[in-house]
């Protein structure tokens, strides 16, 4: 996250101010990307971060089910496959 970020020319204040995530949030995110909780934290704020980063849910997670949560298995399964030929193509 800390890539798209910068990428973005955002500072975590400024990110904070356009996503309304909290800049101690963004900084415990940025800071714990390998934490198992982080794909929880990140999938319950990522459609206000990833405007902001100007990025995709899928790109700023990189996680289906950040993406799909909730859909149900079968609609998950053709969503990733949706993904994946995308992908493939670009």
């Amino acid at each position: 996250m800390i890539e798209a970020r910068l990428k973005a020319g955002l500072s975590q204040n400024e990110l904070a101010r356009q996503s309304g995530v909290s800049q101690s949030m963004i900084t415990r995110m940025e800071h714990n990307e390998d934490h198992p909780d982080f794909r929880k934290i990140t999938g319950q704020m990522a459609k206000r971060l990833a405007p902001a980063l100007g990025t995709t849910i899928f790109k700023l997670t990189g996680s289906l089910d950040a993406v799909a949560h909730g859909m149900p298995s079968k609609e998950k399964e053709r969503f990733a496959r949706m993904i994946e030929a995308a992908l493939s193509e670009g």
